[in-house]
């Protein structure tokens, strides 16, 4: 996926920017509840397909995340989208991020200004400056930017000489725009606008009575980590933070009263630190027994304790019990017990709480390395991913491990269920054969069906989250402990 946002920022100012989805896995073809259309989202377009694979190329941007409602006559798709022009993007954000966005600006100018009349800053300068200016707030950078080039460009065309060009004529703001889009027969009709905003979506999850949206984007506060938020899905919605230092796959419970996620503890750890870092299975209640988003939340319960890994995910059953991921140790335990593979396990909420198995510990089968993970619509299997481009369905009930696909290659995209029984998943190019390509697939009783013969080789090519990018490594995990 192209990035956000901007030219000018990365070279002038030199920072780092939470705005784009970027390579992190995802589903990229995302099939309606009753598997008659999908929401195919390459790095370049976005399209529709059928059920056979008919595949029609939507005018709506380049979209990061999609989530159908529960009739499947509308999505909610977050796409990327840019203005050039501060009056712009003014216009479709909200007032909080505004303001938030000129008070940033205004720090920025008194910064430019700081520095003796007449020295032309150098990138060492810039960078420095933009670090202290926007630290905690790196997202409205651009948007800062834009606003001082637009309406106050004394302090920038004096301070960065040469460099000001990059800012004048080159720069441009990307944000994300959340909205409903209306199913109408291969093409989508756009809706109502929930929210614009200046980060990328990595996941969305919409609650199951379609009031509450769930969804993840980077942190401002946390380097490489990410925040949870929730806002209802009614037009120009205020979300909510939920919380920050998350694993990217959280999950509204049946009732769509909680979510459930995993949140790290302890101090935030930087980019380079490679020591383990506990995490809580958490479940924080947001809507009221009708959907209604809550006025005041109340404190996120932690069910279970786990070493962090922010490409983990919890799913929620109907039952009560909560999905994750986790490696196959227990606490206490060596570094070297830590670093065991990943395996399933279920938080069940009894009397007294306590954490299981899915798959059993005797298991002859080893699940792929990675385990990214999504549960089945019937709640009866989970579809299993490895970063290796292997592919299983485990079922729920006794932990049968089925394989999909058993071929190594590279993770183009995660697995996603067109109904109970069908998984849709990329089958990688074979290694040894001239001008060979991956293709999309659909997987049922043993049986594969590819169904993007005739999908553009362009499509092929960007259908990846990562696009020339090895998929990013899962870090270690830990077995669970429950009532922690």
């Amino acid at each position: 996926m192209k990035p956000f946002a901007t030219v000018g920022v990365t070279i002038v100012l030199g920072i780092g920017l939470v705005v784009s989805a970027g390579c992190l896995p995802r589903q990229l073809v995302v099939w309606s509840p009753d598997g008659s259309r999908a929401v195919v989202m390459d790095s370049n377009s976005t399209s529709l397909c059928d059920s056979g694979g008919k595949l029609a190329r939507l005018d709506v941007g380049t979209a990061q995340a999609a989530a159908w409602t529960a009739d499947s006559k509308r999505v909610l798709l977050a796409v990327q989208k840019s203005a050039t022009k501060w009056a712009d993007l003014a216009a479709v954000l909200d007032e909080p991020t505004r303001q938030a966005a000129i008070a940033a600006a205004d720090d920025l100018e008194k910064a430019l200004l700081a520095a003796p009349a007449g020295q032309e800053l150098t990138d060492k300068d810039t960078q420095e400056i933009a670090k202290k200016v926007f630290e905690g707030r790196n997202s409205l950078a651009p948007a800062a930017t834009v606003y001082l080039r637009d309406n106050r460009p004394d302090a920038i065309r004096r301070r960065l000489g040469e460099k000001w060009k990059d800012i004048q004529e080159k720069m441009s703001v990307g944000y994300t725009q959340l909205g409903y889009h209306d199913l109408d027969g291969m093409s989508l009709r756009p809706g109502p606008v929930i929210l614009n905003l200046l980060k990328g979506i990595n996941e969305l999850r919409l609650a199951p009575g379609g009031k509450a949206v769930a969804y993840v984007t980077g942190s401002d506060r946390t380097e490489n980590g990410f925040t949870l938020w929730v806002t209802p899905t009614t037009a120009n919605a205020a979300p909510r933070e939920l919380a920050d230092r998350v694993a990217i796959f959280p999950d509204f419970s049946v009732d769509g009263r909680h979510v459930a996620y995993l949140q790290a503890s302890g101090a935030p750890q930087g980019a380079q630190t490679k020591s383990m870092q506990l995490c809580t299975l958490a479940r924080r209640q947001v809507a009221d027994a009708n959907g209604a988003i809550l006025t005041e939340l109340p404190d996120a319960e932690d069910l279970a304790a786990l070493v962090f890994d922010d490409l983990s995910a919890t799913r929620c059953l109907a039952d009560g019990r909560i999905i994750f991921s986790s490696g196959d140790a227990n606490l206490p335990a060596t570094t070297d017990e830590m670093r065991k593979p990943k395996s399933l396990f279920a938080f069940n909420p009894g009397q007294p709480a306590k954490v299981t198995r899915v798959v059993p510990a005797d298991s002859k089968t080893p699940l792929p390395v990675g385990l990214l993970f999504d549960l089945s619509p019937d709640q009866k299997h989970v579809s299993v991913a490895g970063t290796n481009g292997k592919v299983c369905v485990v079922t729920l009930a006794d932990g049968q491990i089925t394989w999909v696909q058993q071929e190594e290659g590279k993770l183009q995209m995660l697995p996603s269920w067109r109904k109970a029984g069908e998984l849709c998943f990329i089958i990688p190019a074979a290694k040894d054969a001239a001008n060979a390509r991956s293709e999309v697939a659909l997987w049922s009783a043993g049986k594969t069906t590819v169904i993007s013969k005739a999908w553009p080789d362009e499509v092929m090519e960007n259908l990846t989250f990562a696009p020339s990018q090895k998929p990013p490594a899962t870090g270690p995990a830990t077995g669970p402990t429950a009532g922690f």
